[in-house]
């Protein structure tokens, strides 16, 4: 980068006397004491006078004129210095370090070609002042050219101090540096000013360089910011719209890539403010299509908890697994109740709660028939069960229908063929008491089973009955 030289190295100002050294050095020509003449007699005065008076007269207003031109009737020191300008260019050039050395180069040479403007025309030196005039205006120019780039450049490499606020600066800087550049880029390779030109080139080159790639950044992060914005708009109008989960899930995502990308501009770009203004607005926005969707997402889990317990509640009821139907009917009926009001499965969700309940209540009322009928199950096969079974038994729609088993009933006849053969009345007491507690043991399961009893011999003659009062 170009130093920073103080604000003088950049404009122009009358020459100093120090600069002017060279010019005076140059016109100064000493007098010896041998070109000096012995005095006249003072007659002598008085006549030379008296014989020159009519040519002083006439000759007083031209010769005013005559004595205040250069190169008329003294030498020249005005074309000397300016040749001196002109053939040593390329080297003072040479000599030339920083932009203070150049902009006095340019000062001293501007002054030696103003000078050569004042000859006139009528001097005998005339014809070359102005050829060397226009030498000097070449190499002058030259100067400016270079020096116009230098100034460019000073401005460049100082807003480069800092850093850059937004694209705009960078486009400026870039700006600058490009016209640092193309003043240089047009000097000849045989000007003599070539090599100065050439060093400066590369720096400036390697410094627009460096702003045209933050400029590549910076254009890469501004094109995400207004991304992110076009990509907001979309996550509005799909917010606005939403009717399904799905569509929510679809708002969510959109807000969150929105968040991702600005999320993603460094701090030290000239993006990263707006970025972060955007964010903390957009940021709301995610939150709460985040909390919609997941709200609509527990809503439709819970309402298809609920529909999936209504049909595995029917199928229980058809296979008659009827405690299974309940939990089943329960599991519907407290899933359809937790489903978030203001959700989208809220009102499908109410639909289903009444027919759930009473379809809960039915499922119940059976599991208690169900779990009578397994009691007076078990009770009839206690009953009818032993050594020699006692009976066979139906448990159906119209009641309890017991059937006396063949071996029983003749076990019951040879014991009372054996009382009647020994006279043992004992043995038909026992045969009546075992007879009368089956009975008992009968009506009490049917008083149990809140259901009608037929018993049936084993001939299949009806030989106890009991209804419903």
């Amino acid at each position: 980068m170009l130093k920073n030289p103080d604000s003088s190295a950049l404009t122009y100002s009358p020459i100093s006397e120090a600069e002017n050294d060279v010019n005076t050095s140059l016109t100064q020509t000493p007098v010896s004491s041998k070109d000096s003449k012995p005095s006249l007699p003072v007659f002598n005065i008085k006549l030379m006078v008296l014989a020159v008076i009519g040519v002083m007269v006439s000759a007083t207003l031209g010769g005013a004129y005559v004595a205040t031109r250069p190169c008329l009737i003294t030498k020249c020191s005005q074309l000397r210095t300016a040749k001196y300008f002109n053939d040593s260019y390329g080297d003072l050039i040479n000599t030339v370090t920083s932009e203070q050395d150049l902009a006095r180069l340019q000062r001293k040479i501007d002054l030696a070609k103003s000078n050569l403007n004042q000859i006139s025309g009528i001097s005998p030196y005339y014809q070359e002042s102005q050829t060397l005039s226009l030498s000097l205006s070449d190499k002058s120019a030259k100067i400016q050219q270079v020096f116009t780039a230098f100034q460019a450049a000073q401005i460049a490499t100082q807003k480069s101090k800092t850093s850059a606020r937004n694209l705009k600066q960078l486009q400026d800087r870039q700006r600058l540096w490009r016209q640092a550049i193309s003043p240089l880029e047009t000097i000849n390779p045989d000007s003599e000013i070539y090599q100065l030109a050439q060093k400066k080139l590369k720096n400036y080159r390697a410094n627009l360089q460096t702003v045209n790639t933050q400029l590549l950044s910076e254009d890469r992060w501004s094109k995400k910011v207004t991304s992110a914005k076009a990509v907001a708009i979309v996550a509005q109008r799909r917010q606005r719209t939403a009717k399904t989960l799905e569509d929510w899930q679809k708002v969510e995502s959109t807000w969150q890539v929105t968040v991702n990308a600005l999320s993603s501009i460094p701090f030290k770009s000239s993006a990263y403010s707006d970025a972060q203004k955007l964010i903390s607005e957009y940021k709301p926005q995610l939150l709460a299509a985040k909390n919609r969707s997941t709200k609509e997402l527990m809503a439709q889990k819970t309402y298809e908890r609920a529909v999936n317990a209504v049909s595995l509640a029917k199928r229980n009821e058809r296979q008659n697994q009827w405690t299974r139907a309940v939990g089943h009917w329960q599991t519907a009926v407290s899933s359809a109740r937790q489903v978030a009001t203001n959700s989208l499965y809220s009102v499908k969700a109410e639909k289903l709660i009444a027919p759930a309940s009473v379809s809960l209540k039915k499922a119940r009322e059976k599991l208690q028939v169900a779990v009578r009928i397994q009691r007076t199950r078990s009770d009839l096969e206690r009953t009818c069960s032993g050594e020699i079974r006692v009976c066979t038994y139906i448990m159906g729609s119209q009641g309890i229908t017991v059937r006396i088993s063949p071996d029983y009933e003749q076990s019951l006849q040879n014991s009372l063929i054996e009382a009647s053969t020994q006279g043992d009345t004992t043995i038909i007491d026992g045969v009546n008491n075992h007879l009368q507690t089956l009975q008992q043991a009968l009506e009490a399961i049917s008083d149990n089973a809140d259901v009608p009893l037929i018993v049936y011999d084993a001939q299949g003659a009806v030989i106890y009955e009991r209804t419903l009062n």
